[in-house]
């Protein structure tokens, strides 16, 4: 029997969708991009950079285009935070199916976060950069055991998803904003959550910070229009009930699609 859906309410939505939201607008945040390449991105929206734009930017900001240590931050700077977000990161992939390289960044000058098809890490298949003071700040302003940073990384792992498996041109056919590209990754991110209180339903969900209430946007006309609040808790609520109920990986993309395909 399905959980019902009170389990994730709006506010726990709202919490731990949020940083997802904040990650949104990432790409006119990397002030040290050159501006041809900022301007494609901040032109195609959302907060994912398609391969060779990692690439270009850390060119941009004087390393060669392999120098992935000029980039890419191996810690968060606290071995036990490490420990347990190393624990998560298995979580993750296991369930989403994808190995994508995860890193740190310096974002100091703009908090975010963002996936690329671009491969950074060998071995891997695309990358995860979360940028290190988003990351402590989340950890440190909301007691929630790191529910937030996980759906973080769990709407970006969502976006390799859709890299690897050729969703986004689909998604974006026809359309004037990210709307439905963002839709899809809030609904594989709550499939991800209704996973994890599935298999311990101790887990809280519930996250802290009245910053994040203000979810969404109703800037229906911008490019980087990524739905109103009451789309993206939708969105991540019914990808959160396939989860919990047991459903597959492949059945909450398909279903992740058809949702989203229409909003």
């Amino acid at each position: 029997m399905t959980q019902p859906l009170v389990t994730l309410s709006r506010r726990r939505i709202l919490s731990c969708m949020a940083a997802s939201c904040a990650a949104a607008c990432c790409a006119p945040g990397l002030a040290w991009a050159r501006p041809g390449v900022i301007e494609a991105v901040r032109q195609r929206g959302g907060c994912s950079l398609l391969a060779g734009e990692m690439a270009a930017i850390n060119t941009a900001r004087g390393g060669s285009d392999d120098d992935d240590d000029d980039t890419m931050i191996p810690s968060s700077g606290d071995k036990l935070l490490d420990q347990a977000l190393g624990m998560a990161l298995v979580r993750i992939t296991q369930v989403f199916k994808e190995r994508p390289g995860f890193a740190f960044y310096d974002d100091s000058s703009s908090p975010n976060a963002y996936a690329t098809s671009d491969t950074r890490v060998h071995g891997t298949w695309g990358t995860i950069l979360f940028g290190r003071s988003m990351f402590r700040s989340l950890i440190h302003e909301n007691h929630d055991n790191g529910i937030v940073v996980i759906a973080t990384i769990a709407h970006e792992m969502s976006h390799i998803v859709q890299f690897h498996h050729n969703l986004q041109p689909r998604l974006m056919a026809g359309q004037r904003t990210v709307k439905r590209v963002e839709l899809h990754a809030d609904y594989l991110a709550g499939f991800y959550l209704g996973t994890r209180k599935r298999d311990d339903p101790s887990i809280t969900l519930l996250a802290s910070g009245a910053l994040f209430r203000d979810l969404g946007d109703d800037d229906v006309q911008d490019r980087e229009h990524h739905g109103t609040p009451g789309e993206r808790i939708a969105s991540a609520e019914r990808g959160f009930k396939i989860g919990i109920s047991g459903g597959s990986l492949q059945n909450a993309i398909d279903e992740g699609m058809r949702y989203a395909l229409t909003a």
